[in-house]
This record gives structure tokens, sequence and C-alpha cells, in this order.
């Protein structure tokens, strides 16, 4: 919901995967654009619930965040954010044998709440040509904190850097190139998952045995999975690679086949936006 001046918006999203009808994520924000350096305010809800039917294993990991980010531009292209906020996650085992039982076997719950701040730096000169088409840099610079009140222990730290560039070949040709780093650091350091697709229809996940970083099994709290990181790498599985750090490099051919072939407006969006892609990652 935007007002008619743009100084006012009123964002929202909910996430439901196909895969799992428990799962999901809830996402709300506000935004006040109207004087020279941006405000906004959210929340931010994130579900994830893990089950192994052949073990009758059913795990429930959640986090509520609040947040406020101001946002002040240095130049026409760049600009530097600074992002508060208060986190609260938890962990839940709630499989009836064990809720049932007394005394319990093991813990079956926990909590943890993070103070922090998220900080990037971001430039961009790009140009949107048409859908999926662009021309021109852009890259982000950015530094997380989540400092634990509950344990030191859980405090860990994030840094990452996502560099595009969109080269103009002929036309409406454009070869893409994207290249991204990341590093989780600190006492609790959480992981990225190298591999597969976000929102595949037909993914499949790679199994790691008692290294795997989604893993499930009694009296484990895997909590680690509600900051973990996922990173595109076409032509692997589903958590093919997983670890602290990352380096991945994707490079795109983009045709725009009606529109390079014919030289003229065309009514069909269908047909002036369909594009042939070629990739390496």
């Amino acid at each position: 919901i935007i007002d008619i001046f743009e100084n006012h918006r009123l964002y929202g999203r909910a996430f439901l995967p196909f895969s799992h009808l428990k799962s999901g994520d809830i996402f709300v924000e506000y935004s006040f654009l109207k004087h020279r350096i941006d405000h906004k305010i959210g929340y931010k809800r994130k579900i994830i619930v893990l089950e192994d039917d052949e073990e009758y294993l059913y795990h429930k990991y959640e986090y509520n965040s609040i947040f406020s980010i101001s946002s002040y531009p240095i130049s026409r292209y760049s600009k530097i954010e600074i992002s508060p906020f208060y986190l609260n996650s938890s962990f839940n085992d709630l499989d009836y044998r064990v809720i049932n039982s007394t005394p319990l076997p093991y813990v079956i719950e926990s909590k943890n709440n993070y103070l922090g701040f998220k900080s990037n730096f971001t430039f961009d000169n790009t140009k949107k040509i048409g859908m999926n088409l662009e021309q021109g840099t852009k890259f982000k610079l950015q530094i997380n904190n989540f400092h634990s009140t509950n344990n030191k222990k859980n405090n860990f730290n994030n840094f990452s850097v996502d560099f595009r560039h969109y080269q103009k070949i002929s036309k409406e040709i454009t070869f893409a190139t994207r290249l991204y780093y990341g590093n989780f650091f600190g006492n609790n350091p959480k992981n990225y998952l190298l591999g597969g697709l976000k929102n595949s229809l037909f993914s499949k996940k790679e199994e790691k045995g008692s290294n795997d970083p989604l893993k499930i099994f009694n009296g484990y709290d895997n909590s680690n999975i509600l900051f973990t990181e996922f990173v595109n790498l076409r032509g692997y599985n589903f958590n093919k690679f997983h670890g602290n750090e990352v380096l991945a490099v994707s490079s795109e051919l983009r045709i725009p086949i009606i529109k390079y072939l014919f030289n003229r407006p065309i009514s069909s969006s269908f047909l002036e936006n369909l594009q042939l892609i070629s990739f390496f990652d």
C-alpha cells in the first residue's frame, strides 16, 4: 500500500511452501520516506518444521524479530543503512512419546534472545531495459552482529559481499555476472547451504549423516537452522555443500529471442519477454 506522494509505504508478504504447510514466513514493513533519511520499521516471523516419519520425530523452530532501518543516501547511486533489531528464537520437540513421558528424558525446548544490528553499503547504477534485463553495476557490502542475551556462547557475526554486473552485448542481449562471498564467524557460526535453486518444484535434498546441518534426532536442538543462508548452485541437489564460508560465481547470457529477431513493437507481453538463458555456475 503506497500513498499518492509515495512518502508512506506499507509492505507485507506471507510465504507458505507447498512441501510443508506447517512452515512459513510472515513479513510486514512500514516506510516513511518524506525526508532525506528514510526510516522503516518492521516485523518478521519464520517457522521451520522438521519431520522424520520413520522415527516419528517432530521438531519446530521459530523466530520473531522486530527491527528498524535508517537509510542515508551518499549519492544518486549509493547509500548506507543501519538496522538495529531484537530477535527471539525458540525450539520445541513435539514428539508425543517424549512429551507424555515422566520425567522427561532430555530437554525438549529452548529459547534465545538476540540484540544486534545490521549495516550495509549499497551501490546501484543499473538501468532496467526489460523484464529480467538490466545494464550497469550494483554491489552490496553487509555486516551483521547477533549478541545473545542468554549465553554469549551463542554470539555470531556475518559478513557478505554481493557483486553483480550487467553488460550489453548487442541490442537487448545482456551478459550478467554475479560474485557472492559470505562468512559466518564468532562463538557459534552458522551455515551456508550451497546447491539447488530456491523454491524449485522438483528439488532433491542431500543427506549428510551426522554432519548434516538439517539433521533431526532425539535430544538435539538444531536452532542454527533458523539462521542458515541458502546459495543457488544449479546442477546440484539442495544441501550438496555446506560450511561457514562460501564463494559462488554465476554468469548468464540472456537473449530476448523474439525482440532480437523482430526489430519492431510486439503486442504480446509473453513473446516480448520470452528469453533464452545460458548459464555457468
